[in-house]
């Protein structure tokens, strides 16, 4: 009893509902990747994204593991048991790992990440140079905590976008640092609660997507066992700012949003409770 609590606790306390490896296929598998692109799964769990991730950079790479661990895959995982278990399963379908390579135990929003010819602008932690990943792909940690030692800076870096304030929250959290760290063209791919649409207190966050470029959303037929909430889709690809959100097939103009008080993305008129198969055409990678 005291062990299945603390295991309670413990996902609570992360954020954590895993992505089943059937849902990460689905969500992926309409994306394309080249051998030269630079992918990163941030809170990777059990490697939902990240093992076909690598999967898919073998083929590209002709089976070179130390290849794509270095120069092409990168993970973080703050828990310790499951940063393990999924090294295990890496070394188990694909022999040993390079001695130095990209998949981190740690946690994802205090991690520095190569910044190439990056310069930081003042006030907002952000950088006026192209960005230095691709594809930033995963399942945020839901309602997890921020990192009590280090609130203030990560507020300082991440808690305000346009002039609103972003949740302190780790997924939102999550998705302003991706924001931060993929290239003009480069896409964001994240599960999320479906609340991210409307909830006022992601009124900053959507308003912030909509500043960097263009947003889809697309409803999963069904997510995990480990929760109830409804689950969707954000893609995101990286560019001039947004005139429309693309909700379950429906364009929802600019205009539309903003003339609601919490900028919500099911602005003008309810949406059909539809489930969506996936693939669906990706976003733009240009």
């Amino acid at each position: 009893m005291a062990r299945t609590k603390h295991h309670r606790e413990k996902k609570r306390q992360l954020g954590q509902f895993l992505t089943p490896p059937e849902v990460a296929e689905r969500v992926l598998a309409g994306l394309e990747l080249r051998p030269t692109d630079r992918v990163l799964e941030p809170g990777f769990g059990r490697g939902a994204f990240l093992i076909p991730l690598i999967e898919r950079f073998l083929r590209l790479r002709h089976g070179d593991l130390a290849a794509v661990l270095t120069e092409n895959v990168w993970g973080i995982e703050l828990d310790d048991e499951l940063y393990r278990q999924t090294l295990d399963s890496i070394r188990e379908r694909w022999g040993d790992l390079p001695s130095q390579h990209n998949l981190v135990h740690g946690d994802f929003l205090l991690e520095e990440y190569p910044k190439g010819e990056w310069l930081p602008l003042v006030g907002e932690g952000r950088f006026d140079q192209d960005g230095f990943f691709d594809l930033v792909a995963g399942n945020p940690p839901f309602g997890g905590t921020v990192s009590i030692p280090h609130q203030d800076r990560l507020e300082s870096q991440y808690g305000w976008r346009g002039g609103l304030r972003i949740k302190k929250e780790s997924y939102s959290y999550f998705i302003v640092k991706a924001l931060d760290l993929i290239r003009s063209g480069g896409n964001i791919v994240f599960i999320c609660s479906d609340t991210f649409l409307t909830i006022p207190t992601m009124r900053g966050l959507r308003k912030a997507l909509m500043n960097e470029g263009a947003c889809e959303v697309l409803r999963l037929k069904e997510f995990s066992p480990e929760t109830t909430y409804p689950m969707v889709v954000l893609r995101f690809a990286k560019g001039a700012p947004s005139s429309t959100v693309e909700v379950e097939h429906r364009s929802v103009p600019r205009e539309a949003i903003e003339a609601t008080a919490n900028l919500s993305w099911k602005a003008g008129g309810e949406f059909a409770h539809m489930t969506i198969p996936f693939p669906q055409v990706p976003v733009s990678r240009e």
